[in-house]
């Protein structure tokens, strides 16, 4: 039993945590895929060349969804590769790969096939690490021109991506890392795969695929969808265990060193800021909810194992509860709709 014996120490910081969570995970994603029909609920969208080669790769349905969980079970590693490098946790913790395989397990949209919003995530971590590795480097053009080259890469499968670069531009800035020089390093970074892409678009004669991703970047998607209920309910749950983690990180911050502060605090708008992307653009923004839950992981980490209090231990019982029934809930109401 953990310090202070409450359910939420004993979880989150329990050798069983990470591999139970996998199984959980594992089992939850399962049903989804044996009670629903291929395809249903699938927040792919069907106007982008590179999303339309995706469906028509013909893989079957067990090849597709074992791709899927090999791509996610990268994300899990390299999210534990990035905390025990930059110590965003202030311990060895897997925490963060736990949860990010849980919240992927309860939204049936995005673990049914392989698509690009997985591969962007596996993109986005590389991209994070050369950021937050530009922490107070004198010369840190380098880390942010590699950067900026995982994060054009990303944007080749989701141009909307590219909307993130002030994002990371202020995040260079918080580390101190950002100069004329380094500024310059990254605009040449998100170019080289579009320079490529050119080439080949040029040599081939199908210059529409290279024009393709940079008119996605521009192009806005009616509102007046709105989020259907299962997309509603996952919002709704991101939102508050968002809200409470980036304040937990707020209010605490004199506790972590001003390099971890910096890190969290990035994330927290980070994160916002795909999640409002994903709310204003319901139409596809579900797609990228992968890449979302890598900086929502992080925070209700970072809550969830340096507190011990009543209140953060009855919240987390309250999230994971809340986490079940929201996979249960996705499930249900996608079966409904067949």
């Amino acid at each position: 039993m953990a310090r202070g014996g409450s359910i939420q120490k004993t979880v989150v910081t329990g050798w069983a945590t990470l591999p139970l969570a996998v199984v959980l995970a594992i089992a939850l994603a399962t049903v989804g895929g044996i009670l629903l029909p291929p395809g249903i609920g699938s927040v792919q969208a069907r106007d982008y060349p590179l999303w339309t080669w995706f469906d028509g790769l013909g893989l079957s349905r067990g090849v597709n969804a074992g791709c899927c969980v090999l791509a996610y079970g990268i994300v899990g590693y390299l999210l534990v590769l990035l905390n025990n490098t930059y110590s965003i946790i202030r311990m060895r913790a897997s925490a963060q790969t736990s949860l990010f395989l849980l919240l992927i397990a309860a939204c049936p949209g995005v673990h049914q096939q392989l698509h690009v919003g997985c591969l962007a995530a596996m993109l986005m971590l590389p991209s994070l690490h050369f950021l937050f590795h530009s922490y107070q480097q004198p010369r840190a053009e380098g880390d942010l021109t590699y950067a900026f080259l995982f994060l054009g890469l990303s944007s080749l499968l989701y141009p909307q991506l590219t909307w993130l670069a002030p994002v990371f531009w202020v995040g260079a800035k918080m580390f101190r890392c950002l100069s004329v020089r380094s500024f310059l390093g990254s605009i040449l970074g998100w170019l080289l795969p579009y320079w490529f892409l050119f080439c080949y678009a040029y040599f081939s004669g199908k210059m529409g695929l290279f024009w393709a991703p940079l008119e996605e970047i521009v192009r806005l998607r009616p509102l007046a969808y709105g989020l259907r209920p299962e997309a509603l309910a996952t919002v709704g749950y991101l939102l508050v265990l968002l809200l409470v983690s980036a304040a937990h990180c707020l209010l605490t911050g004199l506790e972590d060193s001003i390099r971890t502060r910096c890190y969290l605090q990035f994330l927290i708008v980070f994160s916002l800021c795909l999640l409002v992307y994903v709310v204003l653009q319901p139409l596809q923004g579900l797609l990228i909810l992968p890449v979302l839950l890598i900086g929502i992981s992080f925070l209700a980490a970072h809550l969830f194992v340096l507190t011990g209090s009543k209140a953060s231990n009855v919240f987390f019982v309250v999230m994971i509860l809340g986490l079940f029934a929201l996979g249960g809930f996705n499930i249900w109401w996608l079966m409904e709709q067949q």
